[in-house]
């Protein structure tokens, strides 16, 4: 089993524009991700998620997701898009942004706009990052040779979402890793134990390693 890690706002939101710039791992096998999601208790039931995730196994794309039980079912596929990019990614910092208003999600890199779905939300959800081993039918035949691993983000940003705009909250350039904003958690994802140990500040960047 490998060792990652995942790192989550303690706070909840309803809608808002959330924003990194990240620097993906290398690896089939690997995901990484930039988030948001439902963490409350009973979420298999009511399951909403809205996802930037980069698949070890794709070298130059990443897959965006829109997660939701509909009817009960809970359909992890049905939503997913894939887009080419310009370079292998990652070899490139890459800026990521999900905008949530009450009737539509966009997804945009590098301030383009790649995806847009109307569709309303309005389950409160955390925002997230990741790096953990996925399954081979999904991100890739993994290569433990390859490990260790790293996703970095240079920082993380949040803006309100009010009177039809957005208004900005917070910037976080991870000098630390503020206990107060940001959460931890232990627990086994996949082929992967995520440990608070996983996550690190390097050179003012937070540094999430797959091992």
């Amino acid at each position: 089993m490998t060792s990652g890690s995942n790192i989550n706002t303690r706070e909840s939101f309803l809608y808002g524009r959330f924003e990194c710039l990240m620097k993906p791992a290398y690896g089939s096998g690997i995901v990484n991700s930039f988030f948001l999601f439902d963490d409350t208790i009973g979420f298999q039931k009511k399951w909403s998620e809205v996802d930037f995730e980069f698949l070890g196994r794709h070298t130059n794309s990443v897959d965006t997701n829109l997660i939701q039980t509909v009817n009960g079912i809970t359909d992890k596929n049905v939503n997913v898009r894939h887009t080419v990019l310009n370079r292998r990614s990652s070899d490139a910092w890459w800026k990521l942004t999900l905008e949530w208003i009450p009737d539509k999600i966009t997804w945009k890199v590098n301030d383009i706009v790649i995806r847009t779905s109307q569709i309303k939300l309005s389950q409160r959800m955390k925002l997230m990052m990741n790096i953990w081993q996925g399954g081979s039918n999904w991100a890739g035949d993994f290569d433990k040779g390859l490990l260790p691993q790293i996703a970095s983000y240079e920082y993380v940003e949040y803006f309100e979402y009010s009177n039809k705009g957005f208004i900005h909250k917070w910037r976080d350039s991870f000098h630390s890793i503020d206990k107060n904003r940001w959460y931890l958690p232990t627990f086994i994802l996949g082929e992967t134990q995520l440990f608070e140990s996983g996550a690190s500040i390097d050179s003012n960047k937070l540094v999430l390693r797959l091992s």
